[in-house]
């Protein structure tokens, strides 16, 4: 198990506690209390360009936004967790060029909610859209796929021979 812990006694207000660290200048007797929590931790991995914020109720520490930039690596994110917290991971594209497609991991699907009972990890796939423009020239149609069509008509029909259809 991973534990976060709460240094008490003489590291409130005398000593400093940094990192979970408790430093003391011994000038005399001093009581240091300790009290240890079991964590869980979160991994999330964002493929394509896009970000998935976690929620922050029983955040201990880490980030609460994982978010790439990148389309060529994957950006991988550690957060920690009270043991037992529920997380609700929320994905949002950049831009207009991309969209999210998937949860993959402890979720999958569009949405993702889990509770940390045991370390997981959860990755959010986003993926390129790229337009397509097509042109027919006399009379005539083009149908297409709408596999993937994110959104635009799924075909184009010319009827007037003197003009073209975009």
């Amino acid at each position: 198990d991973v534990c976060s812990s709460d240094l008490g006694g003489q590291c409130t207000g005398i000593g400093v506690v940094v990192d979970n660290v408790c430093n003391l200048t011994m000038n005399g007797d001093k009581s240091v209390a300790v009290t240890f929590s079991s964590i869980r931790a979160l991994t999330t991995t964002v493929v394509g360009v896009g970000s998935i914020a976690l929620s922050t109720t029983g955040k201990v520490s880490g980030a609460t936004t994982c978010a790439n930039a990148d389309e060529v690596t994957d950006e991988v994110c550690t957060t920690y967790y009270d043991i037992g917290t529920e997380v609700t991971l929320t994905p949002t594209a950049n831009g207009t060029s991309w969209k999210f497609n998937a949860f993959s991991g402890a979720c999958t699907g569009a949405t993702c909610t889990v509770v940390l009972s045991t370390n997981k990890a959860v990755t959010a796939t986003f993926t390129e859209i790229r337009a397509l423009t097509t042109t027919v020239v006399g009379v005539g149609s083009i149908a297409l796929s709408t596999t993937g069509n994110v959104s635009g008509p799924t075909s184009c029909e010319n009827t007037d021979a003197d003009t073209d259809e975009v």
